[in-house]
């Protein structure tokens, strides 16, 4: 099983490639653009909770837990952030919730017991009314779960289920995650991995037969997908796994008219996610001389702009709409 942060390896540069493997993904919602909620860390304390301005300012960090959190998700209309509370060998990763600036903060999972490993990577519905998220299953084999469940829930934490059973052993052997809403809630997607070849690709699902599809080429090694908040594209990031410098991209639910935003050359550019306004997208760069921080851009690329600086690492953003 992929672990949701990549705290623990960030410190050296030999670990940069590995910080593509495992963004969480969400979605974006439509509205005006807010504040941008991400993983702050340094290389001496865990992930915690943290947002910003688009311009970078005013950061406000919103937890402070001996574990860390990570893997940050906002709800539509910008009131509430899910996220992974990481746990320990005897009590397994939770998924939290709390308000927007960091108050009122509640489990929502508490059924993860015997061979359960823990739940995370959160997604809100996009009515609001729903939280899917993985769960994970012992034994651990070459740092994988035995088999990954998705989940879904209500926004309280009740009427929990399962909505995908094992979704890591399909006729490929998958495993998969990162989900993220369709703006219509019809659809899910995911990053799906091949765990036997370590290829890695997109795929949608339809919620209503659970029918999959790929719709990016292997050899892309595709992975953190986000809807655009109209549903006409999906930005994503290459070389998931950190096999080369990772570029972004866009390109249609139906897996045509892709689109390279960049090309980073010494750099990798990862886990991307559109503004609400739909016209800007917030994503994590990172390389041998590069610190760690996140950076937006319009979709076009004229405008380009850092959002953190050196003592603000971040990770695995999520783009606020104003309230």
């Amino acid at each position: 099983m992929k672990r949701w942060s990549v705290v623990a390896v960030v410190s050296a540069f030999t670990a940069v490639a590995a910080l593509a493997v495992a963004g969480p993904a969400g979605g974006t919602f439509a509205g005006h653009n807010g504040r941008i909620v991400f993983e702050h860390f340094t290389s001496s304390s865990p992930s915690q909770i943290t947002s910003v301005t688009p311009r970078g300012r005013h950061a406000r960090v919103l937890t402070d837990y001996k574990r860390g959190a990570v893997a940050p998700d906002v709800s539509p209309g910008g009131g509430r952030i899910a996220f992974t509370l990481i746990g320990s060998r005897r009590v397994p990763d939770k998924v939290i919730s709390m308000r927007i600036g960091g108050a009122n903060a509640h489990a929502l999972t508490h059924g993860c017991t015997g061979r359960c490993l823990g739940d995370g990577e959160p997604a809100w519905s996009p009515d609001g009314r729903q939280i899917v998220f993985n769960r994970a299953f012992a034994p651990i084999v070459n740092d994988n779960a035995d088999h990954v469940d998705l989940m879904i829930m209500n926004r309280n934490g009740t009427h929990l289920r399962t909505l995908i059973h094992d979704t890591g052993n399909s006729k490929r052997d998958f495993e998969a995650g990162g989900w993220t809403w369709s703006p219509d809630g019809t659809q899910l997607a995911a990053t799906f991995q091949d765990l036997k070849t370590r290829g890695s690709a997109l795929y949608t699902v339809e919620l209503d037969s659970l029918d999959i599809h790929r719709i990016t080429p292997w050899r892309l090694n595709a992975g953190n997908p986000d809807y655009s908040p109209d549903g006409r594209r999906i930005v994503f990031n290459s070389a998931w796994e950190g096999q080369t410098h990772s570029s972004l991209y866009t390109i249609s639910p139906e897996g045509t008219s892709m689109r390279r935003l960049n090309h980073p050359r010494s750099r990798y550019t990862f886990a991307p996610k559109f503004s609400p306004s739909g016209n800007q997208i917030v994503y994590v760069v990172a390389g041998r001389h590069t610190t760690i921080h996140l950076a937006r851009r319009t979709i076009g690329g004229a405008v380009r702009k850092r959002v953190t600086r050196d003592t603000l690492r971040g990770l695995n953003p999520s783009w606020a709409t104003r309230p």
